[in-house]
C-alpha cells in the first residue's frame, strides 16, 4: 500500500527498506519514507490495515526477553532524556499524560517516577499489556486507539505511532477534542 504525506498528501521520499519477519504474516517488505515539506515519517509502502492491526495486536512486543523484560540501557537513557526534554520545554512536567502505543509502559513509569500524577497507556499488543502489568504498576488499556472513547482529558499525549497509522490526522483531531 503506497502512502503520501498525511498533512498535505504530497509525495514521500523513501529513506530505507526493511524486511519484517512477522510470525503471523509472511516475510513482508516495509519502507520508511519521509515527507520533506513537514519532516514527517511514515511507512510507505506498508501493510494493508487489517494485516498491520493483526501484527500489532498479536505480536508486537518491544521488551527484550533476554533482559528479563527489563529495558536496555539505551532505552532507559532515551526515555530519561524525553522526560527531561518535556520538563525543560514546559518548565514543569504535566500532571496527567496519555501514551498511545505504550508498549510495556516503561516510558510512562519513568514519567510517574519523575512526578507525573496520572499516567495511562493505550496499547494494541496483548503481549505488551501482559508485560506492563508485572513490573510497573501503570494503568494501560488493551485497545485500538481508533475505537477508544476518550473519557478523560490529558495535559500531554505521547505517541510514537503516527507513522504506522493510515490517517494520523484523524487521531490528532480526536486527541485535540478530548
Amino acid at each position: 500500500m503506497i502512502r503520501n504525506g498525511f498533512l498535505c498528501h504530497g509525495k514521500v521520499d523513501n529513506m530505507f527498506k526493511y524486511q519484517w519477519l512477522l510470525s503471523s504474516l509472511p516475510q513482508t517488505g516495509i519502507d520508511y519514507s519521509v515527507y520533506m515539506k513537514f519532516n514527517s515519517v511514515c511507512q510507505s509502502p506498508t501493510l494493508a490495515p487489517r494485516k498491520m492491526e493483526l501484527y500489532y495486536r498479536t505480536n508486537a512486543v518491544y521488551t527484550d526477553p533476554s533482559q528479563q523484560e527489563a529495558p536496555l540501557a539505551s532505552k532507559i537513557r532515551d526515555v530519561n532524556e524525553q522526560v527531561h526534554f518535556i520538563k525543560r520545554g514546559m518548565s514543569r512536567l504535566p500532571q496527567n499524560i496519555l501514551q498511545i502505543g505504550s508498549s510495556d509502559v516503561f516510558t510512562l513509569s519513568q514519567f510517574k517516577n519523575a512526578g507525573v500524577s496520572k499516567a495511562m497507556g493505550i496499547e494494541l499488543s496483548e503481549a505488551a499489556i501482559a508485560i506492563a502489568r508485572r513490573p510497573y504498576g501503570v494503568h494501560a488499556i488493551n485497545t485500538n486507539i481508533k475505537t477508544y472513547q476518550f473519557a478523560d482529558s490529558f495535559e500531554q499525549i505521547l505517541t510514537h505511532v503516527l507513522e504506522h497509522l493510515y490517517e494520523p490526522q484523524k487521531l490528532l483531531q480526536r486527541c485535540n477534542q478530548s
